[in-house]
């Protein structure tokens, strides 16, 4: 549905005080909302229908309207008319009928009757007041004029308020401009010829169309001021198919505010409660089934302790927003931005989730400490993306629950807290991750490296880039994704190596060597780059930049020789398409050095340092994503 002059709360509130004015001060008359459970395809609707047919008459065939009093009025003969509205037809009991060209229409049959607007009249100012549901969108009638006064704007209608009475019948309504009325309060509408089966039964058929799937108003405004605060005036539920979302508005009479409504989130059942403190609920216990896709059902009750409750259950695949204001609650029910939803169980804190990226083999693991396959298999992860393929719940060796995510092709994935959950969303690795790095260990596989005394570099730069350092990379308040070219003791070509910085969308790239020469006494850190991949990058960033802060970084933490910074035409940071380093870390030949690289609380300080380095070297040069 479209939405067509909604002016917003604050006029809402406006309304409301202006209608609690008139009930109070000049007697008026409220005319019976729509029945609750006037839904569509509402067996109620349909007998409501039946009622009204009952007081039209005549179903079909021609019918004479009076339009105006007095010496004025104006005898004519009309086709009788339908309304078709929430996929109920509903009789007229006075036809719609064309006057100076203009379709007029009873004003309380159609818009409070069927509509189930407010119906406010005054008969010392002789104006027609008419409210949405929803409270957003008004107008005032004057009789026997065209002014009327639209969300408090002063316009001019096409024809006059006049009253219309059945020939013949003792009833009268007064008559507005109908499509000119529809489209200020938000409704659409067609006119069209209708015909009986028969073919025989001829009759104007208006067809009405609104963003209402569902709402309730109540036409008494007293409760007892001694045992309540407030009073729930009414509950509405708006669709809005252009955007794919629904809003769900619990009405109070007086001011409402976040000290008196509270909301109530069960992640679990995917509901939300709206509920109203030492507030009346004239409705009674009320349970609507809605499940229109976004929407599955709402409920209305009021518990011992005076809370009047408005539940809305939504789809799986949905999240809500809200917003407490003076008329209320809103609570609106969207598409979720999420790819991915996973109820967290009560005894496990979602700082105890850890994650690992199998980025090779197209997935990551989400692990939880403890079993809850059993309890994942009725709280079954909700997918939400195009990028995911599947999903698996399995327990890992340790009897702790491992979600398993395949995804389409390399994505990048974050964990969020929820209430009472958690979310995952999975994308291109560079719209999820601010700074990202590429991370590789030197040789591999066939190819040892330099060796001395029992210590292998393959093996030493396998150790300290991934196995080590992983562990600071997939904590999950990392401010640096890294991707490694190895994970394993695999030959990788010297020449694939640097291609990878774009297939991984990397921001830096750093490769991890150690050092060997034919003297033991040649120990220290030195950091390379290349000159023929020296341009400027994000934040004005290039290698021999990045090259001089990590090697500051890791002389100043692990306290080697300072072999400083140098250019060189390595082909892992020569044919690099990102700022690209080479650390040799130390010699493997080096007598201090040796003694160094062979300690594992040596091999983890250097793993924590280089960490700290590219952080720091991110958050000197942001990326700005």
């Amino acid at each position: 549905m479209k939405y067509i002059g909604r002016k917003g709360w604050v006029r809402g509130l406006a309304i409301l005080v202006l209608s609690c004015i008139l009930l109070q001060n000049t007697g008026t008359a409220f005319a019976k909302s729509p029945n609750a459970k006037s839904i569509k395809s509402s067996a109620l609707g349909a007998k409501r229908a039946k009622k009204l047919k009952g007081n039209a008459g005549q179903s079909s065939g021609k019918q004479q309207v009076i339009i105006g009093e007095g010496d004025s009025a104006q005898e004519y003969e009309t086709l009788s008319a339908k309304v078709q509205y929430t996929g109920v037809s509903f009789d007229c009991t006075i036809p719609v009928v064309q006057w100076n060209g203009i379709w007029m229409a009873p004003v309380k049959n159609i818009f409070s009757d069927i509509l189930g607007c407010y119906y406010q009249t005054s008969e010392e100012d002789k104006n027609i007041l008419v409210t949405t549901p929803d409270r957003e969108n008004t107008i005032k009638f004057t009789q026997n004029t065209n002014v009327v006064v639209i969300n408090g704007n002063e316009e001019t209608a096409p024809a006059a308020t006049v009253l219309g009475t059945k020939k013949d019948a003792d009833y009268s309504d007064y008559m507005v401009p109908l499509e000119f009325t529809l489209e200020a309060l938000g409704y659409i509408c067609s006119i069209k010829e209708g015909q009986g089966e028969d073919n025989s039964a001829v009759y104007n058929l208006v067809e009405i169309t609104s963003d209402y799937l569902y709402h309730i108003i109540t036409d008494n405004f007293s409760y007892d001021k001694e045992k309540y605060s407030n009073m729930l005036i009414g509950v509405v539920l708006l669709e809005n198919d252009t955007e794919k979302l629904n809003e769900i508005k619990g009405l109070t009479l007086e001011a409402a505010s976040k000290k008196n409504v509270k909301i109530i989130n069960n992640a679990a059942e995917y509901s939300v409660t709206l509920q109203f403190l030492n507030t009346y609920n004239p409705f009674g216990d009320i349970t609507q089934s809605v499940k229109n896709g976004i929407t599955n059902s709402i409920k209305i009750w009021e518990t011992e302790d005076r809370t009047t409750c408005v539940q809305i259950n939504y789809n799986k695949k949905q999240e809500y927003e809200s917003d407490i204001t003076e008329d209320g609650c809103t609570i609106t029910i969207l598409k979720g931005s999420f790819s991915m939803k996973v109820i967290l169980p009560e005894d496990v804190p979602f700082s105890k989730i850890e994650t690992t990226d199998q980025y090779w083999n197209q997935k990551f693991l989400i692990i939880l400490p403890g079993d809850y396959v059993s309890f994942y298999k009725k709280y079954v992860p909700v997918d939400n993306s195009s990028y995911i393929t599947g999903i698996r719940v399995s327990l890992t060796d340790e009897e702790d629950t491992k979600i398993t995510v395949n995804t389409k092709g390399l994505k990048g994935y974050r964990l969020d807290k929820g209430d009472g959950c958690f979310t995952v969303q999975v994308g291109d690795p560079k719209d999820i991750y601010e700074n990202i790095v590429l991370i590789d260990a030197g040789h591999g596989g066939k190819d040892n490296g330099a060796s001395k005394s029992g210590l292998k570099e393959k093996k030493l730069n396998l150790t300290i880039a991934y196995k080590q350092i992983k562990e600071y990379f997939e904590k999950v308040n990392s401010p640096v994704k890294a991707y490694w070219t190895r994970h394993d003791d695999t030959f990788v070509n010297l020449y694939a190596r640097p291609t990878y910085s774009a297939k991984y969308q990397a921001d830096l790239f750093v490769s991890l060597h150690m050092n060997s020469a034919n003297s033991s006494s040649a120990n220290g850190t030195e950091v390379y780059y290349s000159k023929a991949n020296n341009s400027s990058s994000f934040s004005g960033i290039t290698s021999k930049l990045f090259a001089k802060k990590m090697q500051s970084t890791l002389v100043n933490t692990l306290g080697t020789k300072n072999r400083g910074v140098k250019q060189a035409g390595f082909v892992v940071i020569k044919n690099n398409t990102v700022p690209s380093i080479l650390i040799e870390l130390g010699f493997i030949t080096g007598s201090s050095d040796k003694k160094k690289l062979k300690k594992e609380s040596f091999q983890k300080k250097a793993a924590k340092t280089i960490y700290q380095g590219i952080c720091n070297t991110f958050k000197s040069y942001p990326t700005e994503r």
